[in-house]
């Protein structure tokens, strides 16, 4: 029987294959080794460290890297902090597919005997923990060098090349990642492995379950925050660029952030989107007792252009040392100083809700000014 000729489609998935192992070949190198290091040693495990507050992205290549290494016999845990904070989206990923997580402090260097970084370009980034590690392999798309707007992209392709099948689950929870983090594939960088990685996954999906996870709701929390990001109060447009503040707003509604900015996004001749808030939290101690406050900035970057770099922005405006990201996607986490603390605690002790709108417009000014200004160098 002659042998059946490939479609043009599948030409081309080989040859995107093909480059991807040329660019992957690192990658793909070390997870070997590390399969035939602790394969089969139950007492050794793999930690999969992801950012604290894990997105969708995050979450669901760290599970499918558990389920791969599971296969191969190795032991693997997966590593983040703050599951409180995280989205509903990767709220639903964790309890459909139904993988433990472990807070970061029980990582136990006596165990855990080898270390991957998945979504987080390196332990020195201000939300990841723990630090001072020895990282074997990072897994990242988090710079202007790497040809992918997601991890779930890298994770994706990994697995195709690596024979691993993915189920149904496991695919929805990659393509929602993906989605989200190439801003429903119309980033800039969408490359050719995104392309490929998501109609891969998208053949994979069950659709009723990504529908359960993207429509999983929103709360009255979320809409005052957006309420207030739209209002004149706090939005400013210059051009094609946008700085909006949405005030004090506690730790655990943090995730809303993205949204907001990649909704204010969505508007017509906006191309840059830096939302500003002041975060505040509480410090306890053991027996649960409040001890103090702390504050501090997260300033939350999206470009759709690519022209603008979000990360280098954010980097150029707040600092290499607490903000960063990549070409479309970047946020941070600005402490204040403590006089201007104090200055805070005195206004919200006493209701004076005047006074800390005053201090929540100086600083949406000063980095409304700085932004303006680090866009043009």
């Amino acid at each position: 029987m002659p042998r059946k000729k490939e479609s043009s489609c599948e030409l081309i998935k080989k040859e995107i294959l093909v480059r991807f192992e040329q660019v992957a070949e690192p990658i793909i190198n070390k997870l070997n080794e590390i399969i035939q290091n602790l394969k089969d040693k139950k007492d050794q495990k793999v930690a999969l460290i992801t950012h604290n507050v894990p997105d969708p992205d995050a979450i669901s290549s760290a599970l499918v890297l558990k389920r791969f290494l599971k296969s191969a016999g190795v032991e693997t845990e997966v590593f983040t902090n703050n599951l409180e904070f995280i989205s509903r989206e990767t709220k639903t990923i964790i309890n459909t597919i139904g993988i433990h997580i472990t807070p970061s402090e029980q990582f136990n260097p006596d165990i855990h005997k080898s270390v991957i970084l998945v979504d987080v370009a390196s332990l020195n980034q201000s939300n990841v923990d723990p630090k001072n590690l020895n990282v074997d392999l990072v897994i990242d798309h988090h710079n202007d060098e790497t040809p992918f707007e997601s991890t779930a992209t890298i994770i994706t392709l990994l697995m195709e090349v690596m024979g691993f099948e993915l189920t149904k689950e496991l695919a929805t929870a990659l393509l929602v990642g993906l989605e989200i983090d190439t801003l429903q594939c119309t980033a800039a960088k969408f490359t050719d492995f995104d392309d490929l990685a998501f109609k891969i996954l998208s053949n994979l999906r069950d659709v009723k379950l990504r529908r359960e996870i993207v429509q999983c709701g929103y709360s009255e929390s979320y809409r005052e925050i957006l309420t207030r990001a739209l209002s004149q109060q706090y939005f400013r447009k210059e051009g094609s660029t946008v700085v909006s503040g949405v005030g004090f707003v506690p730790e655990t509604q943090l995730s809303y952030l993205p949204k907001v900015a990649n909704f204010i996004l969505d508007e017509d001749g906006v191309e840059r989107v830096t939302i500003l808030a002041i975060v505040e939290k509480e410090v306890k101690d053991d027996a649960g007792d409040l001890v103090t406050r702390e504050y501090y900035i997260v300033p939350t970057t999206r470009s759709s252009s690519g022209i603008e770099n979000a990360g280098e922005l954010n980097k150029k405006v707040f600092g290499e040392k607490v903000a960063g990201g990549d070409p479309v996607k970047a946020s941070g986490r600005i402490p204040l100083d403590p006089t201007m603390e104090k200055l805070i605690e005195r206004a919200k002790s006493s209701g004076d809700e005047s006074t800390l709108e005053k201090y929540f417009q100086d600083i949406l000014k000063l980095y409304l000014e700085k932004i303006l200004e680090k866009q043009t160098q």
